[in-house]
């Protein structure tokens, strides 16, 4: 399932109309290049190491702030890339070993 929406995500077209106050106070590039590389990690070799969960956790906290502010194009692509992050996420933390 992960794959397949990372494959989806993946032939999307970046977004080209992101409000100005976003696009002032996010570079959605970075957000975007960041996370990405984050779950093609995963999804090439099932772990993440601490510092790319935390970019990635990062990465969803800020989408998670800013979709409320997208429409149309760009609350499709923003909203599946935070889909990917979560179910990223909730993968890694179901394999960390108990404490």
């Amino acid at each position: 399932m992960l794959e397949q929406l990372w494959s989806e995500f993946d032939s999307l077209p970046f977004p080209d109309r992101i409000p100005r106050d976003v696009r002032d106070g996010v570079d959605l590039e970075l957000l975007d290049d960041e996370a990405s590389a984050c779950v093609q990690v995963f999804l090439a070799t099932g772990v993440l190491d601490s510092r790319e969960v935390g970019v990635l956790r990062a990465c969803r906290t800020e989408l998670l702030g800013v979709l409320p502010r997208f429409r149309g194009d760009a609350a499709e692509y923003f909203g599946r890339l935070e889909q990917l992050c979560a179910l990223v996420l909730n993968r890694v933390d179901g394999v960390r070993p108990a404490l």
